[in-house]
């Protein structure tokens, strides 16, 4: 086991250590404030001090841990062993590897004052990860398994567990359907506009979907279900069951046709909330589409992940753990692959207001289809180039790979022509030994 020492055992540091230690490393973690209490041989002593303590394992602090406000981080980086590092320190480590960790996963820059998008999303290209190209490394995890080799050389005996890769298929349904159980007003309005603009085939498939001539092109369900039975993959479908507005375009789950479909798909795959773009921000909002989506299969909600990616520091997983959610799947960019947070390992959410680790779990995302045909502005010939180096950093580290796609962006309908090819050659590649 491992004892960890400081002269202030904060909330802060307790949370970073166990991260650290216990879920990354795979250890048991203790504590105390008197280095002077430790005993026993197969004890590694952790010191987390700067105090000069012979037979102790030696991380300096920059302080950050022993904090309990917010403030302007001044960050100065260096490189170990071929990744980057800051909160440059002396001691075993070249840096304080706790609060470099506490830094990136709690997203504790975008709870200083900065620029907001139009959807009020931090724009990646302002984040600490972009500016210094780390945006695409699970660098907190690196961080661990380079940890890892210098307690082995250091400490024989000390036995650490490393994580098996996992991969997760996530499935965001904006719009359940193309063209059915849109109402009549929308129905009326869809062809209208597909007459004007002389768009004879959207004409032919609207038409031949409603007459249920053929299937409707979003509806590709049965296909997922399929493929995630044959693979044996774990697959999540998050469901849009808003109140139609601007952004929020789905069926109405009055539509009997939608509310078994979603209990269809639950008999298969876990099914969570989509909260809406309008529920953003409102917790009356918010609990009435999960109070949808519970009454639809009968059971509690325990996933989610917010519509748009809007995401706002404390607010957004305050009101998940108010409505009892249990693992949220935001954590990701829109404009940008990789690791927001720069783990890719499911962490408790830490609360940097109140000063407290939740019960609330983070499960990041790193790819979408969505990035790279619409931000990026690539082919899905292209996709896989993209893809393959993140997929192979989650997997040398042993992390959790999720993956963010659309029920639309499989259809092979225009614009996603092309696009079914990459969702299987993804996973291909990921569950490839």
């Amino acid at each position: 086991m491992i004892v960890l020492y400081s002269p202030y055992i904060t909330p802060r540091v307790k949370y970073a250590a166990a991260l650290i230690f216990e879920r990354l490393l795979g250890v048991e973690l203790s504590f105390t404030e008197d280095a002077n209490s430790i005993e026993g041989e197969a004890v590694v002593k952790v010191n987390y001090s700067k105090q000069d303590l012979p037979g102790f394992f030696q991380i300096m602090p920059c302080g950050l841990l022993f904090e309990n406000m917010l403030s302007d981080q001044d960050l100065s980086f260096s490189e170990w062993n071929g990744l980057q590092v800051f909160y440059l320190t002396e001691g075993d480590l070249p840096f304080d590897i706790l609060s470099a960790t506490f830094f990136l996963v709690t997203r504790y820059e975008e709870y200083l004052p900065h620029q907001r998008d139009q959807h009020d999303r931090f724009d990646p290209k302002r984040s600490v990860a972009f500016k210094h190209d780390f945006l695409r490394q699970p660098l907190v995890n690196q961080w661990v398994e380079e940890l890892r080799s210098v307690l082995a050389k250091k400490y024989p005996q000390l036995q650490t567990r490393k994580s098996t890769f996992r991969f997760i298929s996530s499935i965001d349904v904006d719009n359940a359907y193309a063209y059915l159980e849109k109402g009549l007003m929308r129905t009326v309005g869809a062809f209208t506009r597909s007459i004007l603009t002389l768009n004879g085939a959207d004409i032919r498939k609207r038409s031949r979907a409603i007459l249920g001539l053929e299937k409707d092109p979003f509806d590709v369900f049965d296909y997922l279900i399929e493929i995630k039975k044959k693979r044996k993959l774990k697959t999540i479908f998050f469901f849009l069951v808003a109140d139609y507005g601007l952004n929020d375009k789905n069926v109405s789950i009055s539509s009997s046709k939608f509310r078994s479909l979603i209990k269809a798909v639950n008999d298969y795959c876990p099914v969570g909330i989509h909260p809406s773009y309008a529920s953003y921000g409102s917790e009356e909002i918010l609990k009435k589409e999960i109070k949808r989506i519970e009454q639809t299969i009968h059971m509690p909600i325990q996933f989610s992940r917010n519509h748009f990616l809007r995401l706002s520091f404390p607010r957004s997983y305050r009101q998940l753990i108010e409505m009892d959610i249990l693992e949220d799947h935001t954590m990701g960019y829109a404009a940008e692959l990789g690791f927001r947070a720069s783990i890719c390992t499911p962490y408790p959410f830490y609360d940097l207001d109140l000063e407290q680790s939740t019960k609330l779990m983070i499960h990041p995302f790193c790819l979408m289809e969505g990035t790279v045909k619409y931000y990026y502005g690539q082919s899905p010939e292209k996709a896989m180039e993209h893809f393959k180096p993140i997929i192979n950093a989650v997997k040398d580290v042993g992390g959790e790979l999720v993956a963010l796609w659309h029920n639309d962006s499989l259809s092979e309908n225009e614009p996603w022509i092309g696009w079914r090819k990459v969702y299987e050659e993804m996973i291909d590649f990921a569950l490839a030994e």
